[in-house]
């Protein structure tokens, strides 16, 4: 049988980071209103908070109906793999109380067009990996991109890098063969890795060989 609901009793106040990890058609979650740890937001969604209320996203349900989510206000963090292998989400909206997401948060992820939260200045390694996203508008106080933050987003075709944007560490972009249009709205960052190691397949540019059609504006 098709599991499509999780439910969580007041004696669970721990749950391992892989816990929901293959359970891809679950729907929602529900929580013992008594549990001292966890909560859920919008019917189904699993959070927990230092306050007794939800305040981190932990899990949203990878099979969740639903195009977009719009984001309670009381909501400041989205967990490490929050919304790894989400399959119906393409748009979250209202991300402006947003100041820390976790590694893999969107890996494998259905999410496809993302206007960044101002307050998250840093694009950690691996956050988009594998996932559908096709366009992303950084945050104004983004400074920094990451490893592989876009590794394998394969169907990703635009990006725009806020003024504040500074540092592209190594092949943050490797596999995102379709990527055509990279907006810069101040300069180039001052420090573009490293990464010319011709023998293990590096170049000295971020872009290639993975989209040859990639074109830089500034």
């Amino acid at each position: 049988d098709i599991i499509r609901e999780a439910i969580i009793p007041k004696t669970v106040t721990s749950i391992e980071e892989d816990a929901f990890r293959d359970c891809t058609s679950f729907e929602r979650y529900e929580v013992d209103p008594a549990n001292p740890t966890y909560q859920t937001v919008d019917d189904g969604i699993l959070c927990t908070g230092t306050t007794g209320s939800p305040e981190i996203v932990l899990s949203y349900p990878t099979a969740r109906p639903g195009k977009s989510w719009s984001v309670p206000n009381h909501i400041t963090e989205f967990e490490a793999r929050s919304f790894i292998g989400t399959r119906h989400l393409q748009y979250l909206e209202n991300l402006g109380n947003i100041v820390e997401v976790g590694i893999y948060a969107f890996r494998a992820s259905s999410v496809s067009h993302l206007l960044w939260p101002e307050s998250v200045t840093d694009m950690v390694d691996t956050m988009f990996l594998g996932s559908s996203l096709q366009t992303i508008i950084l945050g104004p106080n983004v400074e920094r991109i990451r490893t592989s933050s876009f590794h394998s987003c394969t169907k990703m075709r635009r990006i725009v890098l806020p003024e504040s944007f500074d540092r592209m560490d190594k092949r943050p972009f490797r596999l995102t063969d379709n990527l055509t249009d990279v907006y810069f709205l101040g300069p180039p960052p001052s420090y573009w890795a490293d990464t010319a190691d011709p023998e293990n397949g590096d170049f000295d540019y971020p872009f290639s060989p993975d989209s040859e059609n990639t074109t830089l504006h500034y």
